[in-house]
């Protein structure tokens, strides 16, 4: 079942075929084969449809419908903040204020980590989640750094219960 998970995207759109990069902007669709719902809002911009996704599948949600589960034969493409990050330079936008900020030093050679997670339910004791999916994103500027990170864990000239306590 996607729920909660199709209320939260900023769009999500469904394929039978790939025909997009990670790079190209996303939008809510307006075909009803596209959506994850199967109908498409009458809206005019992506972000009132989106807006539209969301109220519907809260619904969903709430009465706990769980038809909606995926089909190994379509592509499912949701967009978080993908928008906000550079996959060329491996960096993410933060506006006027803040500015382009590279992770390649913040990040030290670890990958950018990705994950949804569930929690079993509101009675389970807080942290008892589970992954839905998790995936690292790795770019070529963190190789160095992986790579002396590598060498030193190899070698054991490292304190692992100092690393831990960080």
């Amino acid at each position: 079942s996607f729920t909660p998970l199709g209320s939260t995207p900023q769009s999500i759109t469904v394929e039978t075929q790939p025909n997009t990069l990670m790079d190209d902007a996303h939008e809510e669709p307006k075909e009803p084969h596209r959506t994850l719902m199967g109908e498409a809002h009458s809206v005019p911009t992506s972000m009132q449809r989106s807006r539209a996704r969301k109220k519907a599948f809260d619904k969903v949600y709430v009465h706990r419908n769980e038809s909606l589960c995926t089909d190994p034969d379509r592509i499912y493409t949701f967009e978080f903040l993908q928008h906000l990050f550079n996959f060329q330079d491996f960096s993410v936008e933060l506006g006027n204020m803040l500015g382009s900020v590279a992770l390649g030093g913040v990040l030290d050679g670890q990958p950018f980590q990705v994950m949804a997670m569930h929690q079993a339910s509101a009675s389970a004791p807080k942290g008892n989640k589970t992954p839905i999916w998790s995936f690292d994103l790795w770019h070529k500027c963190l190789w160095e750094a992986a790579v002396r990170h590598d060498e030193i864990a190899r070698s054991g000239k490292i304190d692992v219960k100092r690393v831990k306590s960080k």
